[in-house]
């Protein structure tokens, strides 16, 4: 069995040891039992968090006597690297006009891998890490440094895997003090465990394919606590861990200290967010309502504009990659909030965009919908819509809606505005008099019997009516029912037409007939 003791000049045997597993040799056992995999629920990791791929894990020494933790906070510490190695490296892609811009990025990146030119990756990561680089919509460049050289590109093969495996190790080997290259091959692990296990419900998970999901998961676990003894520490490192803690799963007390040591150390990046909200899937290791819950106090703690951008980042993100989350227990308001201070801040985005179109939908908010797709064009973002043909329907739902949506939103505006009028009330109350009957006979007729509601009713030049909708259900049975009764039967006529009002069920207006 390989030596994984952290020794200096004992490195190339440990990592021996890694592309002996892949070979089918036996590899060390987890120190803890680890549950099945998933309460329900097996998703693969999603890319946007897997990306950069880096998580934590708790792993003791003992230090003059006292026992400390591995993943205690100390500073970044960028290492150096030649900048001029990676200064003829063009890296300039931007999301602000480009949506494939982050996609690119990786694929740069990939190649560099592909070509081991090592200090190159060196350079780009430290260049990342230590000026927190961003782009536009404020998207750490870091995490998608990880995300370009987690896996093979495309439909992997075992033979694919192996032989990006193998390059990591030879950068390990060549860079024995990088953390970035230690990192890199524990995301690799994580994915490759998953790759393993596949994405069914972990009752449809084979024998096998549960074993290498252990074992892979195991490793990388294991890198990065050989990792945490070297000086330069990274941001990734810690959201790599909480993939593990996920894989391994972990008692919630203790994925929540490693939570809390990834904030301490990096409180802007915002993936510690993400991967926590997904622990606390129903799914997974949560209840009913927990991620909703969680992501709200996170960003109430925060506070101020950084929480309100830290919600948008994350939840609109839940809609499409947590699993059991409720919709409604989100936020719309805060959301629309954060991503406008985040756009104001961190500048444009096209990726951002299209996750507020996307979560608008969710809301039935066809007016930002329609705006947002508007803005977007043809610049679809595959990660959140997953094909065109869902980007093009949910486009073309929206441009179809907002308008008559945008045109009720006025009249409630205007009724609502009238309503504050004495003669608003006025003309309120005396629909509700006179129609009181035919109210009653078509609402106690109707199948959902409402006990309360609120008319908005559009008064013409006569005093007949051309709209009558209840806004408070769905049901619009009982009010075609009343429009037909109050046909023909005009009310006094309204100072100007179209007049709106709103009819409650219960109306506390007294207000008399104004002076004419």
């Amino acid at each position: 069995m390989p030596d994984y003791r952290w020794i200096d000049g004992g490195f190339m045997r440990d990592y021996d040891g890694i592309i002996a597993e892949h070979h089918g040799e036996t590899i060390p056992q987890r120190h803890e039992m680890i549950p099945e995999i998933g309460k329900h629920l097996p998703t693969k990791l999603p890319s946007s968090w897997l990306n950069p791929a880096v998580l934590t894990l708790s792993v003791f020494l003992m230090i003059a006597g006292a026992t400390r933790s591995l993943w205690a906070l100390s500073e970044p510490t960028p290492q150096k690297a030649d900048s001029s190695a990676c200064s003829t490296i063009d890296l300039n892609f931007d999301d602000k006009s480009d949506v494939h811009a982050i996609e690119k990025y990786e694929a740069a990146l990939q190649k560099l891998l592909a070509q081991e030119k090592f200090d190159e990756l060196e350079c780009i990561a430290d260049s990342d890490r230590s000026t927190k680089a961003k782009f536009s919509g404020g998207m750490w460049k870091l995490h998608n440094f990880y995300g370009g050289i987690q896996e093979p590109r495309g439909h992997a093969t075992e033979e694919d895997w192996s032989t990006h495996l193998a390059r990591l190790n030879r950068w390990v080997a060549a860079k024995p003090a990088s953390i970035t290259a230690r990192v890199a091959l524990a995301s690799a692990y994580i994915q490759y465990a998953w790759a393993a296990r596949g994405e069914d419900f972990a009752d449809k998970v084979t024998a096998s394919g549960a074993r290498l999901f252990d074992r892979r998961t195991q490793k990388a676990r294991q890198i990065l606590e050989q990792a945490s003894s070297l000086q330069a520490k990274c941001p990734e490192w810690y959201l790599a861990m909480q993939f593990v803690a996920l894989g391994q799963g972990w008692e919630k007390a203790k994925a929540e200290s490693l939570l809390n040591q990834a904030i301490a150390f990096e409180p802007d990046y915002h993936y510690y967010y993400r991967a926590y909200a997904n622990f606390l899937s129903p799914s997974w290791y949560g209840e009913d309502g927990d991620p909703e819950q969680f992501i709200q106090q996170a960003s109430d703690r925060m506070g101020g504009v950084k929480g309100d951008i830290l919600y948008f980042r994350v939840a609109t993100f839940m809609v499409r990659n947590v699993p059991g989350i409720n919709v409604q227990r989100l936020s719309w308001p805060r959301i629309q909030k954060g991503f406008a201070e985040s756009e104001k801040q961190d500048g444009v985005s096209l990726t951002n965009l299209n996750w507020l179109a996307y979560f608008a939908e969710y809301a039935q908010d066809a007016i930002v919908a329609d705006n947002t797709f508007t803005r977007i064009g043809d610049n679809w973002d595959e990660e959140v819509w997953g094909t065109k043909d869902h980007f093009d329907s949910s486009k073309a739902a929206a441009a179809n809606w907002a308008p008559q949506v945008l045109w009720q939103k006025q009249a409630e505006d205007s009724a609502e505005a009238n309503m504050q009028t004495e003669e608003g009330r006025y003309m309120a109350k005396q629909f509700q008099v006179k129609y009181a009957d035919a109210i009653q006979e078509c609402s106690h007729s109707s199948a959902s019997k409402p006990a309360t509601f609120d008319l908005i009713v559009c008064v013409l030049q006569d005093g007949n009516f051309s709209w009558i909708r209840e806004t408070k259900g769905p049901d619009q049975d009982w009010v075609s029912c009343l429009m037909k009764k109050v046909y023909g039967r005009a009310i006094v006529p309204p100072p100007y037409h179209p007049y709106w009002i709103i009819v409650e069920s219960k109306s506390s207006a007294t207000a008399v007939a104004p002076a004419r």
